[in-house]
């Protein structure tokens, strides 16, 4: 009978990273970038004290903490976990994204009002070109598309049901048996998988990164404007490997 232990686990855990680290540098390099934007993204909005800014701020540590979150399960091959975590950062950064392009909502959501994650999708797709001072926030409507497809996915992965199981097994090959499987207990690596959840995450965080220092801190984007294309070189080097 085999027997789990936290010592095992941990063990588990410390041979998935060293092969994560070894084989999944665009990964690794994509939440890089996404930590060095999320932070001086925070350090923007520290320097305002209005409701709005203060929303962003919130919205932004959350995002961080379940991104952070994201990149832990991933290098661990816990993927399912990892879906769950890229979801709520996704939500997360949609809201964010939402509240910097109408401000008035803010308003709202400080008095403990409830977004819907379908509802913020459907109002930002309303708003594919917003002005802030003399900048132009614009959005292909394709861009919430996609989101609304990842958005569907993720939520297929981490529910309990067989598709989910694809990402928790594998299928074994053995002449005696049909169908068999191998049940993966403490995670393993599936380099699909972990590009497209990173890829999902990455887009939703850039864009609105993006849209809350052009709305609340617009003097300090082009000082940080090459964090942002290193961002969005990493995302570029994900998704074309994420579709090879």
């Amino acid at each position: 009978m085999t027997k789990y232990s936290i010592s095992n686990l941990r063990l588990h855990w410390t041979a998935k990273v060293r092969e994560f680290e070894r084989e999944y540098e665009v990964c690794i390099e994509l939440f890089r970038e996404i930590a060095e934007v999320g932070s001086l993204v925070v350090e923007a909005l520290a320097q305002h004290r209005n409701l709005e800014a203060n929303c962003a701020f919130l919205l932004v540590t959350k995002a961080l903490n379940h991104s952070f979150s994201t990149m832990l399960l991933i290098e661990r091959g816990l993927i399912v976990d990892a879906a769950l975590t890229s979801r709520n950062a996704i939500e997360t950064l949609l809201l964010l994204e939402l509240l910097a392009k109408r401000p008035v909502l803010c308003q709202k959501w400080a008095g403990g009002h409830e977004f819907k994650p379908a509802d913020v999708r459907r109002q930002l797709s309303e708003l594919p070109r917003v002005v802030v001072q003399n900048l132009a926030i614009e959005v292909s409507p394709d861009e919430y598309d996609d989101v609304r497809f990842a958005y569907s996915w993720l939520s297929r992965i981490t529910h309990a049901n067989l598709e989910s199981l694809h990402h928790s097994a594998s299928e074994e090959i053995d002449a005696s048996t049909e169908n068999s499987y191998a049940l993966h207990i403490g995670g393993a690596h599936s380099p699909t998988a972990a590009a497209a959840i990173t890829a999902a995450l990455g887009s939703a965080f850039d864009r609105a990164m993006l849209t809350a220092i052009v709305t609340h801190a617009q003097d300090k984007l082009e000082p940080n404007l090459d964090a942002f294309k290193r961002l969005e070189h990493r995302l570029s080097v994900i998704i074309g490997k994420k579709s090879t």
